[in-house]
Formats: C-alpha cells, sequence, structure tokens
C-alpha cells in the first residue's frame, strides 16, 4: 500500500506537468517603456564676445520656483535693432544655448521640444545651432517640455538686460 501511495503521487505529479504545459499561461516577457520622468535645466552658454556658462540666479518675481537667467544683452553697434533675417542673425551676438539633462538618461525615446511665445519677438530659434538669439533686452520664458508622450516639462526664463555702462541701470 506504502508502494502504491507513492506510484500515484509521482503519476499525479507528472501528470499535473503535462496539463499545465498543454494549457498553461504562455510566458511573456515585458519589455516596458521607459518614460522621461524630469527635465533639469542648470546653465545656460551665453555666446557673446566670449562664451560663457551662466547658472541660474534668485527670482524675485511670483513664480520663484522657476530658475532665472540674466545675462548683458549687446546692442549692435550702428544703433540700428536686430531682425529675424538671416543677416541679422548671423550678425548678432545674444545667442543662448540651454543646458539641460534628461532624466533617466536611458530614456526610450528622450526627445524635448521648445514652447516659446514666437510672436513675441523677442527671440528667433536658429535651427542649425539649436540655440536662440536675441533680438531685444527682455525677459524671455522657455519651456522645456518631453516629447515621449510623459507630459514633463520644465520651464525657465532668461533675461537680457541693458547693461549699466549703456545708461540703464542693470536689473
Amino acid at each position: 500500500m506504502k508502494k502504491t501511495i507513492v506510484i500515484v503521487i509521482l503519476a499525479v505529479y507528472i501528470a499535473s506537468i503535462a496539463v499545465v504545459n498543454f494549457f498553461g499561461l504562455e510566458v511573456k516577457v515585458f519589455e516596458g517603456t521607459t518614460y522621461v520622468s524630469s527635465i533639469q535645466c542648470d546653465s545656460i552658454t551665453f555666446h557673446g564676445d566670449n562664451s560663457r556658462v551662466i547658472t541660474a540666479s534668485q527670482y524675485t518675481g511670483k513664480n520663484s520656483d522657476i530658475p532665472l537667467f540674466i545675462f548683458d544683452f549687446i546692442p549692435p553697434a550702428d544703433g540700428t535693432s536686430y531682425t529675424s533675417d538671416e543677416d541679422s542673425i548671423t550678425s548678432n551676438p545674444n545667442i543662448i544655448e540651454i543646458n539641460y539633462e534628461i532624466f533617466p538618461h536611458l530614456a526610450d525615446e528622450a526627445g524635448i521640444k521648445f514652447e516659446y511665445d514666437e510672436g513675441a519677438g523677442v527671440v528667433a530659434f536658429h535651427e542649425l545651432s539649436s540655440s536662440f538669439v536675441f533680438l531685444k533686452p527682455q525677459m524671455f520664458t522657455l519651456t522645456i517640455k518631453a516629447t515621449d508622450g510623459s507630459n514633463v516639462s520644465c520651464q525657465v526664463c532668461i533675461l537680457g538686460r541693458v547693461p549699466a555702462s549703456q545708461g540703464q541701470p542693470a536689473n
């Protein structure tokens, strides 16, 4: 009788393996998408007379959680104003490159797009260098948004101010 019980248990075990293999669920390996969790902008690079990195200043406005970057706007030598035509953009020294970082670094589709008010006439986006060219001294608000569907964004303010040497007090 003891032998019979061991044989029955062994037969049930082997039968259960066969049943699970036949009717069981297929094993699927989930290869999930890693989305952008945050975008961080700690500095900008100003390509004026000489390139220099500008870190965020204390923003005293109502949105104190938005980083503010301040640089001295270089006006045109002839006293006119800059425009968005190609000749004016290439001669304009007020070029800003945004230094941003996407987290996690291994996000699958970690593309970004820049959102700003194009109708304000403050900046022109230069496609070849992926930089912004300031056309006049003014504050510019930029939103850096992930394009992977995560709706993660980062907002920064950049102020091109008239230097104190130009006769107006610096902000």
